[in-house]
Formats: C-alpha cells, structure tokens, sequence
C-alpha cells in the first residue's frame, strides 16, 4: 500500500516476492501518479488498484476505482469477473459479479484527470508550507511533531498530510497529545483526521486469525497520527489558520 501519498520501497517488496513466488498487487489508493525512481506506482505488480473515492486526490462522485496491469492475460480475466465472468452476452465462462464503472463516473473523471496534475502540485504546495512553518515546532518540550518526508528517488502526491504528535518530557496531561490537538484543533473550528486508529491485527473482523505477534510499531503510530487539511482548493489564509494553530497548541 503506497499510504498518504508516496511509494512503498518497491525494490524490496518485489523481492521478497520473487524469492518466494508471491504476486505482488500495489494499493494505490493514496498515490494515483506518484512515482518511485521515475516510474509511476501502479506498474510494477501484477496488479494494481486506485480509488476513486471523492476523497482521494483524483476523485469521482461516488464510489469508483479502476483496476490495472501489465499482463494481457490477467486483464481478460479482469474484464470476465467485472461484467458476470460474461462474453459474448449471455454466455457465462466463470462467476463474476457487475464491478463496472458506471457512466456518469466515468464522464466526471474524463473532466478532472486533465487537472490531476495541477491538484497534485497544490497539494505538494500546501504540504511544503506545512513542512516550513511547523519546522520550528517539532521539538518542544511539552510535544514534538514529527513531520511527513519526500524520499529522494520517490515523488509525494501529498494525498494526505499526516504528522505524529508525541509526548515531550513536560507533558504532563491525561489525554494523549494528538487527541490533545485534535481537539485544540476542534475548537477553532479546523477540521482533522485520524489515518488509522486502530491497527488491523487489532480489528475484530480479523481476531479469528491470530494470535498475532507483538506489533508495537503499528500501535504507537496509530496513537500518534493525525492528518491535517491539505486538499487542493486550501486557501493561504485557511493554511495559515492551521499552522497558528498547530503552533499554538504546540506552545
């Protein structure tokens, strides 16, 4: 999964794959155009996927997503499961189900991708502007920030803007820092987000499968991430309102 915005380490994904005769599906979701070492993500698996939700960076009205790969023959098989595992009409070579992308989706689309590349440049605006001034606010005594970096040979499409708000050596209050800003934030009528609260192997629709092992990373991040307003059409002066804020909590 290419989370918030940049490639995973492809390199190493690809790898442990080979050795081990692994198909490998990239979860693009988050990073529709970004690339890894001047290659787009979506073409280094067998299959990939994107999102089209309207909350991604390329976004439809509704739910949508399209479904990519290199292998002609996985593609056929692609389209059969998409439409009934059907062709011709009424002749079914294997179960499916209707995955189609409606039209009205579709047209949507037509009319932003042309403009995929100006959202993304806003975003990676807005994200420098964020990384600038929130700087001198990373390591104060009550909290520090840890803010998003762009990987040398990787791009940052900036799908989200998501910081970790730790504990400094002063804190001293019950609630945990980040919902401590996210409630700073609240009150000043900014809008944040948690991306994820709760770890998979912590979900119930998956405690069937475990035990699992101890996961301490996945637990503190996810206690420690929130993500801030950095959709294209942010004004200076809202991204200003934000910053201040961030800044103020941060003391």
């Amino acid at each position: 999964m290419h989370l918030f915005g940049q490639s995973a380490d492809l390199d190493v994904i690809l790898e442990i794959a080979r050795k081990h005769g692994l198909a490998v599906v990239e979860d693009a979701a988050q990073a529709f155009g970004a690339l890894y070492r001047g290659q787009p993500v979506c073409s280094f698996g067998d299959f990939a996927t994107v999102s089209f939700f309207p909350s991604k960076n390329l976004g439809a009205l509704g739910d949508a997503g399209l479904l990519l790969t290199n292998d002609a023959a996985l593609a056929e098989k692609a389209r059969l499961l998409r439409n009934h595992g059907m062709n011709p009409k009424y002749f079914h070579a294997m179960i499916g189900g209707n995955f189609r992308l409606d039209a009205v989706q579709a047209a949507l689309l037509g009319v932003k991708l042309p403009r995929l590349a100006e959202y993304t440049a806003k975003r990676q605006q807005h994200m420098r502007e964020y990384n600038r001034a929130l700087s001198p606010a990373r390591g104060r005594e009550e909290v520090t920030l840890i803010l998003p970096q762009t990987h040398n040979d990787r791009t940052h499409i900036a799908n989200q803007y998501t910081m970790r708000v730790q504990a400094g050596r002063r804190w001293n209050r019950t609630e945990s820092p980040r919902d401590a800003l996210r409630n700073h934030l609240q009150e000043r009528g900014i809008a944040s987000e948690i991306y994820y609260p709760i770890p998979l192997h912590n979900q119930e629709c998956f405690r069937g499968f475990g035990p699992y092992p101890d996961l301490p990373v996945a637990e503190a991040l996810a206690a420690e991430v929130v993500s801030l307003p950095v959709f294209p059409e942010l004004t200076p002066e809202e991204q200003e309102a934000v910053i201040n804020a961030v800044a103020e909590f941060a003391g």
